[in-house]
């Protein structure tokens, strides 16, 4: 329970909560990574989404060659699931 709470409180809102509307409670956690030897990066999103009853699981994993890209990618496909 210490964990999710911690997890609903991530700063990074640039990712899952972004596709969702700001009354549901997310839980999640992200990663990020560059390449010293190329100009790719990865950015990953997972967490749990409080949807009413029936909260969901969600994992998005990318790589390409621009964070905010990478971050619109994660939101909208955040928003296809919710809906």
């Amino acid at each position: 329970e210490k964990a999710m709470e911690i997890l609903t409180k991530s700063k990074f809102q640039s990712g899952i909560p972004a596709g969702l509307p700001d009354s549901l409670q997310v839980a999640h956690k992200f990663g990020e990574r560059g390449f010293p030897d190329s100009n790719l990066k990865q950015l990953h999103d997972c967490g749990i989404v409080y949807y009413q009853k029936h909260p969901y699981m969600i994992c998005i994993m990318t790589k390409g060659n621009d964070f905010s890209n990478l971050t619109k990618i994660i939101a909208d496909i955040s928003s296809i699931v919710y809906k």
